[in-house]
């Protein structure tokens, strides 16, 4: 009796579980290490926030004022220009109208028509290349009842990009030779102020007069 309890009490001193005795174990011979191993919780790498440099100019750059009856003209080396104009309290009966023209595929003017009032929001038109043509656009309310309304204008001309350090040198020597290049209009907007709606300006170049009305 006092035999088989030695025997069974060093067969029990001799089992060693994998998660007890990893130091002692051989990983490729014992079949039951994974198996016994506890299960760890996974991690990740913390993510970075990526912001891109030019709207991280953009948000440096601060809105100038814009009159409701107004005319700005963008240059050739203007990079990030913002107009906003001031509140006005309209209803779905007005409508606002401006006129644009762009030039250059690296030109582009984004307008925003926001509604100021709590839990308010806005409709954007985004415009490109019109070769020079004066185009009509207008935006009109959505309530029925006055709320107060804003208009920016965010004009972006992207970067010039040279294929080869020889192209910029020629871009460079004929900037020299001839500043005004920098100071070309590339695009244009004209204001018109708040007034009754009409199909006559619906995104394709005016084909009346203003005056006249």
């Amino acid at each position: 009796m006092k035999q088989f309890f030695i025997a069974y009490l060093f067969s029990i001193l001799s089992f060693k579980p994998a998660y007890f005795f990893t130091n002692e174990v051989n990983h490729h011979k014992n079949p039951y290490y994974y198996a016994a191993m506890p299960e760890r919780n996974p991690t990740y790498a913390p993510l970075k926030r990526y912001t891109d440099p030019r709207a991280l100019i953009r948000s440096q750059i601060k809105e100038n004022n814009i009159d409701i009856i107004d005319e700005k003209i963008f240059r050739n080396n203007d990079t990030y220009l913002f107009f906003v104009t001031p509140h006005q309290t309209i209803d779905y009966t007005n409508c606002i109208e401006y006129r644009y023209s762009l030039i250059g595929l690296r030109s582009r003017l984004g307008v925003y028509f926001c509604d100021r009032s709590e839990g308010g929001m806005c409709i954007m038109k985004l415009h490109r290349n019109t070769n020079g043509t004066t185009m009509c656009e207008q935006f009109r309310p959505w309530y029925h009842k006055k709320n107060p309304f804003t208009i920016h204008f965010h004009f972006e001309r992207r970067p010039r990009v040279f294929r080869n350090e020889l192209k910029m040198k020629k871009y460079l020597k004929r900037v020299k030779r001839n500043p005004s290049i920098l100071t070309k209009p590339v695009g244009k907007i004209e204001l018109f102020g708040y007034q009754k709606c009409s199909e006559h300006c619906t995104g394709i170049p005016p084909s009346i007069n203003k005056e006249n009305n």
